[in-house]
């Protein structure tokens, strides 16, 4: 009996879409998995009381709908976008959000914050298939006539802390703090790269929430 033409290690979202693809392309294909069930990081179990389903480690997949890979599978989901993508507590009791719409979020910050954020992100979501492919090519080649490119080629290697920067009121940088991945220490010690805020804020996930404020970012799916 011949063996298969792939051998897929881990069952986690990207190890399922390759073996995916790689069967809907007439390839037989093994999937290796350690833990007692498949889906990795997608995964949902009753985790506190029956019935209750919980996300084991992510809840929001921008990729999920943005990913050329994902909707060259036509998977049968459904996909509900929150209005707030995202908020932060601030100080004085007040909280700073993410909408979905570049103008709501630009609306909370005072002084000239404000447009520097519509400046910033707006080209972003207006852009961004373009962005989304940008991220997941294997090698970016410069867009002189894209200004979503050049931003993302300004502010994308700088740190975290460089981009916030940018923001004199504290509900913007705020915003900016809660964007790169996993931020567990004091922004004394050095940042994520900005392409992570940029990312969120556009919704594509870890390619950050530049995007999130497109409508069609950062979903959650249905039933779970």
């Amino acid at each position: 009996m011949a063996g298969p033409d792939a051998v897929i290690v881990g069952s986690g979202p990207n190890g399922l879409t390759a073996a995916a693809k790689l069967a809907l392309s007439g390839k037989k294909v093994l999937v290796i998995e350690a833990a007692g069930s498949i889906g990795g990081g997608t995964r949902s179990s009753e985790l506190t009381e029956p019935g209750f389903i919980h996300d084991v480690c992510s809840a929001i997949h921008p990729f999920g709908v943005t990913s050329p890979a994902f909707r060259a599978l036509s998977v049968p989901i459904d996909w509900v976008t929150p209005p707030i993508a995202m908020a932060h507590p601030l100080d004085d009791g007040t909280a700073v959000a993410l909408h979905n719409s570049v103008a709501a979020t630009a609306s909370q910050f005072e002084g000239s914050d404000g447009k520097e954020w519509a400046a910033l992100v707006g080209p972003l979501v207006s852009d961004l298939d373009n962005v989304v492919e940008t991220f997941l090519a294997a090698r970016i080649l410069p867009n002189p006539f894209s200004k979503a490119a050049r931003i993302m080629g300004v502010h994308g290697s700088r740190s975290s802390v460089a981009l916030a920067d940018r923001f004199g009121t504290v509900p913007a940088r705020a915003l900016i703090a809660g964007s790169p991945p996993t931020p567990l220490h004091r922004w004394t010690r050095p940042s994520p790269p900005a392409s992570h805020c940029c990312s969120q804020q556009s919704g594509t996930g870890g390619a950050g929430p530049w995007c999130a404020e497109d409508p069609k970012t950062w979903p959650v799916p249905w039933p779970p």
